[in-house]
């Protein structure tokens, strides 16, 4: 089921951790960066993957994010959008415009503000997100069970959750 990384020890818990005190700088250090390396390595990947699952959508994936951030909140303003995908109001002007003008999302007036606008999806946006979806857990599930049990995926998902939540404001 899983091949051995040249760099992994595969049963890195087998003596147990270092004891308090035991581990040297030089190890904690070696260790993070194993560990960035490897967090990095797996989003490198993922990323790759799903961007050739949705290739033949011609959607960039930024644009197939936003989509999807669409498709969560519902009604939502272009500034709203750039501040969830971390991008500059102008730079969600050219995302949306692309969306607007292949019909998967439609700008409507904002109903508590005329003179605000809000993007919703369309029809055709619906169904590219659905599609989109499930291209992404596919491919997701491809890799994580082509290498991790369940037991295994779930003992990750936490310890990332618990990342996670502390680099979250």
């Amino acid at each position: 089921m899983s091949r051995t990384h040249p760099h992994h020890d595969p049963d890195p818990g087998r003596d147990g951790p270092p004891e308090a005190g035991q581990e040297s700088r030089a190890g904690v250090d070696a260790r993070h960066s194993e560990l960035e390396t490897a967090l990095l390595a797996v989003a490198r990947g993922l990323r790759r993957g799903w961007a050739a699952a949705i290739a033949h959508t011609g959607l960039a994936p930024h644009q197939a994010r936003a989509l999807r951030v669409i498709a969560k909140a519902g009604p939502i303003r272009p500034g709203l959008l750039a501040e969830r995908l971390r991008i500059t109001p102008r730079s969600v002007t050219e995302v949306v415009d692309v969306l607007v003008e292949r019909d998967l999302i439609s700008r409507l007036p904002d109903p508590t503000d005329r003179r605000a606008m809000t993007l919703e999806l369309t029809e055709q946006g619906r169904a590219l997100v659905a599609e989109i979806t499930a291209l992404r857990s596919a491919h997701t599930a491809t890799v994580f069970d082509a290498e991790l049990s369940a037991r295994e995926q779930a003992s990750l998902a936490y310890l990332l959750g618990r990342l996670a939540d502390r680099l979250t404001p």
